[in-house]
């Protein structure tokens, strides 16, 4: 029997890597024989809570748009809510995807409904709890939690976050990467210790992901060239006069904005290593990013980031919020031998591996599939 579902959560035009892991996960469960619609938002939530740029030309997607989408849903108008939640009643499951704590009271709102009528409901969690939460976000999703059926994740970590708030299906799925990566055939790895290592830091820059221990850690380390790439939370002022303040003008680059998804491999192409020194972590599509363009990623040991380096085998970790750790490895990392040693792994990795997105569809799957 062919199974119906809806995943609801933001697709094209908004940009990032949640929409296009919604999006690239209605394909994959539409490729796997299932029938699925994709229900998304028209306005997501206030422009105060993400001052960045909210959306990307509708002719430009980040990736290939599902074409059974519709975006019904507003955070402000609370109608759209309920009309798709009676819509949805003859759907068999429906997959909420969690972002944020206001999209959450909007899913709380729909499950009440899908729920008297018998529809299955699995919350799929980029994060359990928001970074930087409090009393009221952890409230909240106990509540999702609570209505749902099952619970995705995927990270350990989560699960057991999960479990703490109240879930008892659980199933950790591996988070894929989301966007196109390739490595760079012509790939050059750095061979004169002399010359500085090329760092990069890529993504969105806020206060959890730790750029202010990886600055100071770079002030540690003199052999290393730093270059910062994406949207800056709250504004990228507070960084530059840490810049000035350690001396680091001439070696950190601070280049603020979203990167349309094309010109992002070549971003991590001039890079010798990556750099995530998060404080706390879920997963990190942009690390996934690193490893699928063939570069070397030194993490913080937090979330599921260390299992992204399998030992020591694809880069570092190192505990979080330590500088001077950080710079030693830094120090290990800018070493020839140790980028050969990666770059090998890398290239064998990308050999054959497919992105992780097989496993992941079929972990979702095997959960709709659960009586």
């Amino acid at each position: 029997m062919t199974l119906d579902v809806t995943l609801i959560g933001p697709t094209h035009p908004f940009k990032g890597g949640i929409a296009q892991h919604t999006t690239r996960l209605a394909h994959r469960l539409a490729d796997r024989g299932l029938t699925v619609d994709l229900v998304s938002w028209r306005h997501q939530y206030p422009r105060l809570l993400y001052p960045g740029r909210l959306t990307v030309p509708l002719d430009e997607p980040e990736t290939l748009p599902f074409a059974r989408t519709r975006r019904t849903l507003s955070w402000f108008a609370p109608w759209t809510w309920w009309r798709e939640a009676r819509r949805l009643r003859a759907t068999r499951t429906v997959i909420v995807t969690v972002v944020t704590p206001l999209q959450a009271l909007a899913y709380l709102a729909m499950m009440r409904t899908l729920r008297r009528e018998g529809v299955r409901v699995v919350a799929l969690f980029h994060n359990v709890v928001p970074h930087e939460a409090g009393r009221l976000d952890r409230a909240i999703t106990r509540r999702v939690i609570g209505r749902a059926d099952a619970v995705v994740v995927h990270t350990a970590d989560e699960a057991r976050a999960a479990r703490d708030l109240g879930a008892t299906e659980v199933t950790v799925a591996a988070l894929p990467s989301s966007l196109d990566a390739w490595p760079d055939p012509d790939r050059v790895v750095r061979t004169d210790p002399h010359t500085p290592l090329e760092l990069l830091a890529f993504g969105l820059v806020r206060p959890y992901k730790g750029l202010d221990v990886l600055l100071e850690a770079v002030a540690l380390a003199p052999h290393t060239r730093l270059r910062v790439v994406g949207e800056f939370w709250g504004g990228v002022e507070p960084y530059e006069r840490q810049v000035a303040r350690l001396g680091l003008g001439e070696r950190v680059s601070l280049e603020p904005g979203y990167v349309d998804a094309a010109a992002v491999p070549a971003i991590f192409h001039a890079a010798d290593v990556a750099v995530y020194p998060y404080r706390s972590a879920t997963a990190s599509g942009a690390a996934l990013v690193a490893l699928d363009c063939g570069v070397p990623i030194v993490v913080s040991d937090v979330g599921g980031l260390p299992g992204l380096v399998e030992g020591d085998a694809y880069g570092l970790s190192v505990p979080p919020e330590d500088p001077a750790t950080l710079a030693a490895a830094l120090t290990r990392a800018g070493t020839p031998a140790e980028l050969a040693r990666w770059d090998a792994n890398l290239r064998r990795r990308i050999g054959h591996h497919d992105t992780g997105w097989d496993g992941y569809a079929d972990a979702v799957v095997a959960v709709l599939r659960h009586p």
